[in-house]
């Protein structure tokens, strides 16, 4: 999987800010996420990725049950993510996950990708 200059950035920011959660096995990354803390009881899961060879092996489900944990125990009430309308396996994911659809948006210098869906699990 190639990554480009930018996507590297943003990777190296959430490395530095202490966001970026992973979960590994036998010694590789098999799945990562970023958890930022919007308030006090509100949190949002960002970049959630499965690294391709390890598709369909349920990792992002354990990631995400790791990660409403970590929520519980912060004492978090909601937790929100989006995903462009394009892609439908995010969707079934967080609907698998118990996260409600919320509401569409377009986001700006981004018009160009379409809709997206913003979703919340309640906690």
């Amino acid at each position: 999987m190639e990554i480009t200059q930018a996507n590297k950035k943003i990777i190296e920011i959430d490395i530095e800010n202490h966001r970026l959660l992973k979960l590994v096995n036998k010694n590789q990354i098999v799945a990562v996420a970023v958890l930022d803390n919007d308030s006090q009881r509100n949190f949002t899961i960002r970049r959630i990725a499965t690294e391709p060879t390890h598709l369909s092996n349920g990792y992002a489900s354990l990631l995400l049950g790791d990660i409403i944990n970590k929520v519980k125990q912060k004492k978090g009430k909601h937790i929100y993510s989006s995903t462009n309308h394009t892609n439908v396996k995010m969707q079934n994911f967080f609907n698998k996950h118990g996260f409600e659809k919320i509401s569409e948006y377009t986001e700006i210098e981004r018009e160009h990708l379409g809709s997206f869906y913003k979703y919340l699990k309640k906690i």
